[in-house]
Order: C-alpha cells, then structure tokens, then sequence
C-alpha cells in the first residue's frame, strides 16, 4: 500500500550529527535533511478550487504546474520544497497574515521567530514572502528573523548563503561542501540583485538547538513579535511534545504576540485530536483565529497525482485535511 509522501521523508530519520576528528569539524545530515537540501523552490501559480459538493475537498485541474508538481512528486527531477511557498493557498495566507500584523503594529521592528526549517530552500523561499508582506506597506518596520533547528546542517547551509549575499550581493552560489559527498550542494535558484537586496535587508540570526528550552540557546523571554511554524506536527509523535513546543511559544513571544501554525491531520474523523490541540493552546493563553483547511502535496499517499501524469491528464480531487490558524497570545 503506497505511502505518503510525508511518512517516507520520516522514515529517512532525524538528527544530524557533528563529527570532530582534531581541529576538523564536519557535519553529517540526516536522511531526511540531507533529502530536503536537495529540493528545488517551486510555486503553484494556480490554486485548487473548490467541490461544491465537499467543503474538505479541492480539485487539482492538470494545469502546467500541477503536472510539474506530479511529476516531480514522482521523482522525475528533484522534488519541490514544501514549505509555506509551495502551494498557492499557502503562501497567501501568511502573506496576508504577515501584511495585516505589519500594518497594526507601532513598533519600529518586528521580531518573527521561524520554528525549524527542513533546508535553505525552505528559509529563502519564506523570506522572500516576509519580503512580499512588506511591499506597500505605507511604515516598513525593521524586520529580524531568528531561524531555530534542533539540526545544524539546514542552518549551516542558510547562514553560508546568508554570509555569501552580504559580501557579493548578485551571487550566484554555489555552497562550499558540508560532507563528504560526490556532489556539490547548489543553492536552487538565481539570486537576483533585487531580491539579494531584500534578503540582506531582512536581519537574521541563525541558532541550533531545542526550542523547548530556549534559555539554553539563548533566546530571552518575550522577544518575539510572531512565530511561524509550519507543519512541525508532521515529524512530532504525540500532544504531549507539541505543548512542549507550544509552552515555550509562549514564554517567548510578547504579549499580544502572534503564532501562525500550519497543522496537520485536522480531518473530521480526527476531531477529538483537534479538539485537543485547540482546548491546549487555550490552557497555555493562546487565543486561537479563524481555522481555515488546506491541501498540502506532501500527505499525498505517492500515487494519488498520477492521473496528472497520463497522456491525457486528469483532474484529480485532494483532501484538505491539513489546516492554516493564526493563535495571539493573551496579553
């Protein structure tokens, strides 16, 4: 029985390891970071539409970026970085999320934690939708993100770059060896001088360790304006490890703070799970937004987008059983 996409990236293992012989450092990813920094930055300029007939069902038509996606899906070149900038639904909805929390606030900087990251691609991508929020905005405050990861090789890699776009800002990289390996990792996209710009004007501080023990990492306190976090529920094994996360969430961001979160596994059947993680962002202070369903490519099982693939492609119908909610922090 075929899997998801999601369960296979799993299985490949978690926790990269640092490898010191001397005065040598290396890094050696794991499986399924070392999959991830292999991604390509990929964009569905066309959204799924609805089925009248089911709220929880999107209907994928075999439009040019969605056999793209099908195709990569299934392996015929490398496969897209599923983050926030993926899918169409996605990215505007933290786009208008991040517009509307620059345009209500009075600070002169915002302060975004972004909670993990699966690969460069992953952060670059998310930055340039930071950098979207920001356009038209009529007071452009100071924006500084902190990149979290338990794993030290995707923020190695995204610090490189980092480092790289300051000294020669129309860079087109390509990243120093991180292993031993008989390929060079690339960044996946050209950066242009515009968009150089716009990353090297966002500031950015990169940290390794456990977001559930921020002291430990040196994160303070109510420092944080927002944070995002995007499917962490996909790798985490139990409620008991999100609050985890969650109550370090809320000792880090201020009061009034915004969590935006993509969550999976929020489909009817597991209502009383969801019910749950509602009932414990309220315990820990959490004033929970509107929840909005999405699709999300990567809980596909692995054949599901093959009709996209036949000579003749078809539409194909996805489950939104993945969700979208903005939680503030009771002040």
């Amino acid at each position: 029985m075929p899997s998801s996409h999601q369960y296979l990236l799993n299985d490949q293992g978690l926790g990269c390891q640092v490898e010191i012989n001397g005065d040598s450092r290396r890094i050696i990813p794991c499986g399924y970071h070392r999959d991830r920094a292999e991604n390509v930055i990929m964009k569905l300029d066309s959204a799924s539409r609805a089925n009248t007939g089911n709220q929880l069902e999107r209907i994928i038509d075999p439009k040019p970026c969605f056999v793209e996606l099908a195709r990569r899906l299934d392996k015929q070149g490398a496969p897209p970085a599923g983050g926030w900038y993926l899918v169409a639904e996605q990215r505007e909805w933290l786009v208008a999320q991040l517009k509307n929390a620059i345009s209500e606030t009075n600070s002169r900087e915002i302060r975004i934690l972004e909670a993990g990251i699966a690969s460069h691609n992953h952060h670059y991508s998310f930055l340039d939708l930071v950098a979207q929020a920001l356009e038209g905005a009529t007071r452009k405050p100071k924006i500084h993100v902190t990149i979290v990861d338990r794993c030290e090789y995707p923020i190695a890699i995204s610090k490189t770059i980092h480092d790289e776009l300051i000294t020669e800002p129309n860079v087109r990289s390509s990243l120093p060896r991180m292993e031993d390996s008989s390929t060079e990792l690339f960044l996946s996209f050209v950066i242009s001088r515009r968009n150089a710009g716009q990353y090297t004007s966002i500031e950015q501080s990169f940290v390794v360790g456990d977001l559930r023990d921020p002291k430990s990492i040196g994160l303070e306190a109510n420092s944080f304006d927002i944070i995002t976090e995007h499917f962490i529920s996909s790798v985490i094994a139990n409620l008991d490890l999100l609050e985890s996360f969650r109550r370090a969430y809320a000792d880090l961001l201020r009061p009034g703070g915004l969590l935006l979160t993509a969550y999976g596994a929020t489909l009817p059947l597991k209502e009383v799970e969801f019910q749950e993680v509602q009932d414990m962002h309220k315990r820990l202070r959490f004033v929970p937004g509107k929840f909005e369903y999405v699709w999300d490519p990567y809980g596909l099982q692995e054949d599901h987008l093959d009709p996209l693939l036949e000579e003749d492609p078809v539409s194909v119908t996805v489950i939104s059983d993945n969700s979208v909610q903005p939680f503030r922090l009771a002040e």
